[in-house]
């Protein structure tokens, strides 16, 4: 699939349906899908994913979210010290 005007989508598709109005944020979340951009070839800027197929709705099950990353690793220096040692 590919969307053909951006600007017509944002305003038209997403803030309506989407809590975001921003093309960038939906192709980030399409990526996060498994969604993969084609970059070659008449298909070029589309989006392709082997279980989002015309006529076979029984694959979209198959289809998951990639987990974030966590944001921050919290790390505790206390808990690596050696203890007191005489020098």
């Amino acid at each position: 699939w590919r969307v053909h005007k951006p600007k017509v989508f944002e305003d038209r598709v997403l803030s309506e349906h989407f809590r975001h109005s921003k093309y960038q944020s939906f192709t980030r979340q399409v990526t996060g899908w498994g969604f993969r951009r084609i970059t070659q070839d008449k298909n070029k800027h589309a989006y392709y994913h082997e279980n989002f197929l015309r006529g076979s709705p029984h694959l979209l099950d198959r289809m998951n979210r990639a987990s974030a990353p966590p944001a921050h690793v919290v790390f505790n220096s206390d808990q690596y010290l050696e203890p007191d040692s005489p020098i």
